[in-house]
């Protein structure tokens, strides 16, 4: 039975200002830097495996700082990126919903934003890469640090639960086994251990 902690990266400026990120690759602010180093003391007593990160910057970085000092090898996946949100990257929700991009909807459910990527898109993008993930380490504890919205795809679709929202640092642990995933513990900056 393997042990999978899915991690969203801290915070960056555009988490801050509330714009939307997508793949654009943003840096931690130093709030993220103190988040996942807050982070890095819950986790210091789990033995991981193995370690999978996002190659985007904020996602990678997220991930060294949590595994300061353990001798382990940080995978980067570009599968594990972010919604790729096209044109709507780098604009505030709000500009979007008053030029009636959003219609009502925060987040398209079916289509793409303009040169983006679908949530059933995101999904399957996922959900191939977390089975590929959990088959190649059925035995191991597993970090894996990514998005909000990679996570909450991992976490409806594979796992089977409707998360809430998923804070930046937030650490949710899966349980894999031969029948089915299934979240065992929840973990973070602002959440009880």
């Amino acid at each position: 039975m393997g042990i999978i902690y899915f991690v969203r990266h801290g915070e960056t400026d555009w988490n801050r200002e509330g714009r939307i990120q997508g793949q654009s690759d943003q840096p931690l602010n130093e709030t993220g830097r103190s988040q996942a180093r807050a982070l890095a003391e819950v986790l210091e007593p789990v033995s991981f495996d193995v370690a999978y990160s996002s190659d985007l910057e904020r996602a990678y970085e997220t991930a060294s700082i949590l595994l300061t000092g353990r001798d382990i090898v940080i995978n980067t996946s570009a599968a594990l990126r972010e919604r790729d949100f096209g044109s709507w990257e780098g604009r505030l929700v709000p500009e979007l919903a008053a030029e009636r991009q959003l219609l009502g909807q925060a987040w398209p459910e079916t289509g793409a934003p303009p040169g983006g990527e679908s949530i059933a898109d995101l999904d399957r993008r996922v959900v191939q890469v977390v089975s590929a993930i959990a088959a190649d380490h059925n035995e191991d504890t597993v970090l894996v640090v990514s998005h909000g919205g990679v996570i909450r795809s991992a976490l409806m679709l594979w796992v089977g639960i409707d998360p809430p929202f998923i804070a930046n640092c937030a650490a949710y642990v899966v349980e894999v086994d031969r029948t089915k995933p299934r979240l065992i513990g929840q973990l973070g900056v602002n959440l009880e251990p």
